[in-house]
C-alpha cells in the first residue's frame, strides 16, 4: 500500500515517538535504579548493582532531550486525531502503536532478566524488589496508555480525560526523576574537580612507583623528580609545580599536591571505589604523602621488590 504524505508525517511522528518513549522510559528507569542503588549499599557487591555516576548522567540527558521529543510527537499524534487528519482505524495507527507495543516488551523483558540475574548473582533481595517494581511501574503505564489508546473507536471531536491523565502522570515521573536525579548526582562543577584531583592523585601515585623503583636500582632515594629521567619507561608528565618531591631522611620522603576536595566527599557520593587504599585519602588543598622506604635485603640471587609503608 502506498502512503500519501499526510499519512508518511504520522508514520514519522509514531517511529519518532517509539525511539524517545524508550530513551525517556529507560533513563527513568535508571535514575530510580541508581538512587537504589546509592540509598541501599551492598557490601558485597563492590561493583555491578553499585552507583554509577555516568549512568545516572546519561539518564538525566535522555530525559532532557527525549522527554520533550516524546511529549511534542504524542501531542501531534493526538492533535491529529483530534481533528481527523489521522483516521482511528489508520492502518499505521494501528500497526505502529501495536510495534510499540512490541518493542516496549522487549525492553521490558530485557530489563527484567538483568534485574533477575543481579538478584541471583547475589543482590540484597531489597534492591531486587524495588528495581523490579520499577521497571513495572513503567512498563505497566506504557502498556495501559497505548493499550487504551488503540482500543478507542471515537476520536474526533473528543477530548479524552484518561489520555490526559496518562501523560501528566508522565511528565510527573519525569520532573519527579530529574529532581531526583540532580539531588543524588554530581554537579558539572564538582565533577572538573573530581576529575583534577582524579589525575593529580594518579600522577603522585606513578611518582611512588618510580621513587621505589629508583631507590631499588640505585640503594637510595633520588634527590629530585629529574633523577626520575633514569629509571625506564618514566615518562614526566607533570610539572614541579603540579607535584612536589621532598626528601625527609634516608628512607622517607613526600608526594605533595593540590586537591580541590577532601577525598571524604568522594567517597561519600560514591565517586571512588570504596576499597581504594586508606593511605590515598587527601584532605582539601595542599596535602602531602608521606611514604617511607625499607631497606634493601639481598637474599640469593632474588632481588627484593621493595614496598613503601604507611607512616603512622
Amino acid at each position: 500500500m502506498t502512503l500519501g504524505a499526510g499519512q508518511a508525517q504520522y508514520a514519522f511522528f509514531y517511529c519518532l515517538a517509539l525511539v524517545s518513549l524508550i530513551l525517556t522510559a529507560t533513563a527513568i528507569g535508571s535514575v530510580f535504579f541508581q538512587w537504589i542503588n546509592k540509598s541501599i549499599e551492598d557490601g558485597v557487591r563492590e561493583y555491578r548493582g553499585g552507583f554509577e555516576p555516568n549512568a545516572l548522567k546519561f539518564a538525566i540527558s535522555a530525559i532532557l532531550i527525549a522527554g520533550p521529543v516524546y511529549f511534542f510527537t504524542t501531542f501531534k499524534i493526538n492533535r491529529a486525531l483530534f481533528k481527523g487528519d489521522l483516521p482511528a482505524e489508520s492502518g499505521i495507527r494501528r500497526w505502529l502503536s501495536y510495534f510499540i507495543l512490541f518493542v516496549s516488551s522487549v525492553v521490558t523483558i530485557g530489563y527484567l532478566i538483568g534485574i533477575l540475574f543481579s538478584f541471583l548473582d547475589g543482590e540484597i533481595t531489597l534492591k531486587f524488589i524495588l528495581k523490579a517494581l520499577t521497571a513495572l511501574m513503567i512498563s505497566n503505564t506504557v502498556f495501559a496508555y497505548y493499550f487504551y489508546d488503540i482500543k478507542r473507536k471515537k476520536v474526533i471531536k473528543v477530548k479524552d480525560r484518561v489520555i490526559k491523565l496518562f501523560l501528566g502522570f508522565a511528565v510527573l515521573i519525569c520532573v519527579i526523576s530529574l529532581v531526583i536525579a540532580f539531588a543524588i548526582g554530581e554537579s558539572p562543577g564538582l565533577t572538573r574537580a573530581r576529575k583534577q584531583d582524579e589525575k593529580t592523585l594518579s600522577s603522585i601515585q606513578s611518582l611512588e612507583r618510580y621513587v621505589e623503583r629508583y631507590y631499588h636500582d640505585y640503594g637510595e632515594l633520588p634527590g629530585s623528580l629529574d633523577d626520575l629521567s633514569h629509571v625506564e619507561p618514566y615518562k614526566h608528565e607533570v610539572s614541579d609545580e603540579d607535584i612536589e618531591y621532598r626528601v625527609l631522611g634516608t628512607h622517607k620522603y613526600q608526594l605533595c599536591g593540590e586537591f580541590n576536595n577532601s577525598s571524604d566527599i568522594y567517597f561519600e557520593a560514591g565517586y571512588l571505589y570504596k576499597n581504594l587504599d586508606k593511605r590515598w585519602r587527601h584532605e582539601q588543598g595542599r596535602f602531602c604523602f608521606e611514604r617511607e622506604v625499607k631497606e634493601r635485603v639481598d637474599s640469593g640471587s632474588e632481588p627484593v621488590i621493595l614496598r613503601p609503608v604507611e607512616v603512622n
